[in-house]
């Protein structure tokens, strides 16, 4: 091992960090408005935390890795390979910090999804309990029921509201990351109802 192989080694792993740091969890729902907290800026943010997290580690070990190479430099050659040798080694290190940074991302969104899941799920309580209602009364809000025989277009009320129990049931299954189960609102209710009584 020289000084070149070691500066090239804590270049490469503290790009990896700072590289990281700078891509952050991302999806076209975090621009979105929402009542009160957006759902997805709660997760995102824990993500980012525990991610981040893991990178700085990851530059500190880097800062660490060339602050060695200083302290014990005059003992360790400048060069003792040529020059095509440490150019497949920066090539190969570019590689698996491709690795490094995928494989790091992953287990950060692993690791914080214990911390989010709990949270998105309290975030997301009363939607569920709004599209419950709306779906075990056959299209209608609890309110609605009263007056619903003296509405002009029921329909139309109905409609909106199934859109609104779908659109609600859909955000928290997106927020889960849920694959799609392919059953009707009654079965995804069902899957999501679990989930809450769980938590």
């Amino acid at each position: 091992m020289d000084r070149t192989l070691i500066n090239l080694t804590s270049l490469l792993l503290g790009g990896a960090g700072i590289f990281a740091v700078l891509t952050e969890y991302s999806v076209r729902e975090l621009r979105k408005s929402y009542w009160g907290a957006n759902p997805f800026a709660i997760k995102a943010e824990v993500i980012k935390g525990l991610t981040t997290s893991l990178f700085v580690a990851l530059a500190v070990v880097a800062t660490l890795l060339q602050s060695m190479a200083e302290i014990v430099g005059d003992r360790l050659p400048e060069r003792t390979h040529g020059l095509p040798a440490y150019v497949m080694f920066f090539l190969g290190g570019v590689a698996l910090d491709v690795g490094i940074v995928r494989g790091l991302a992953w287990l950060g969104r692993k690791l914080a999804r214990r911390r989010w899941w709990p949270e998105v799920l309290r975030s997301q309580r009363a939607v569920f309990v709004a599209a419950r209602e709306i779906v075990f009364n056959d299209g209608w809000r609890d309110d609605q029921l009263e007056i619903k025989d003296k509405l002009d277009d029921q329909q139309k009320y109905r409609e909106a509201n199934w859109d609104a129990a779908e659109r609600s049931i859909g955000r928290i299954e997106q927020l889960l990351e849920l694959p799609p189960c392919g059953e009707d609102a009654k079965g995804r209710l069902a899957r999501l109802a679990a989930l809450f009584v769980s938590a």
